[in-house]
């Protein structure tokens, strides 16, 4: 078994003594089963594996959290994404920080939320891109030393396919929040990008190409 792992998820702990863990109680009880670290590829490899389980990594070093975490689950609603995680305790908790990620490796820090020794917290992220999402929770101390707590995937939304068309003299999109609105002639000249506004076009057959990192959507509109 290769088992992977990324270095902000180390949380202080010594990559070199990182062992296999399994547990077959749902996560109650865990068993140490070793394994051979490779730092240089963030993978553990483990073989005369014989059976399913659950697997986790860690040391025998034992690091309390100053927070102690529940839940920590989001969801998509068109181009929104609500987060909401629930904490049992805090102790020298100054805030929390939510980083952002296309793929699960290179991670932006959007946003940071203030502790305020409640149970509940929820954050929106505004225009995301519909394709997965990878959030990540981080509780910053008021040292201001960081602990990862978790990470989340977020799904695209399926069947949410952009949509353009012309009310009045405006190009109008549906699904598309982020990428370029680009409006061609039908002989394939560019007449303007990433404009909506059409009331100084003459009146003729156009075609609307909205690009994003998903793929090409084409549209033939007549403006009046």
């Amino acid at each position: 078994m290769t088992f992977n792992y990324f270095d902000h998820e180390l949380n202080n702990n010594d990559e070199n003594e990182l062992k296999i863990w399994k547990s077959v109680d749902n996560g109650t009880n865990w068993l140490e089963r070793g394994g051979l670290v490779i730092p240089e590829n963030n993978q553990i490899q483990l073989n005369a594996i014989s059976s399913f389980s659950h697997w986790s990594a860690g040391t025998n070093k034992i690091i309390t959290l100053p927070v102690e975490l529940f839940l920590f689950e989001g969801k998509r609603e068109d181009d929104l994404v609500k987060v909401e995680w629930v904490i049992l305790s805090e102790t020298n908790t100054k805030a929390y920080q939510l980083n952002l990620s296309y793929d699960g490796i290179h991670f932006d820090s959007l946003t940071t939320v203030t502790a305020e020794n409640i149970t509940n917290y929820e954050f929106n992220f505004h225009e995301i891109k519909n394709q997965i999402v990878y959030i990540e929770l981080i509780e910053i101390e008021h040292s201001n030393q960081l602990n990862r707590l978790d990470t989340i995937l977020i799904y695209p939304s399926i069947g949410n396919t952009p949509e353009a068309w012309i009310e009045g003299n405006r190009i109008i999109t549906k699904n598309f929040t982020t990428g370029t609105v680009e409006l061609y002639d039908t002989n394939g000249k560019l007449v303007q990008s990433n404009k909506m506004d059409l009331s100084r076009l003459p009146k003729a057959c156009y075609f609307i190409y909205l690009r994003n990192e998903i793929g090409i959507y084409t549209f033939k509109i007549w403006k009046n």
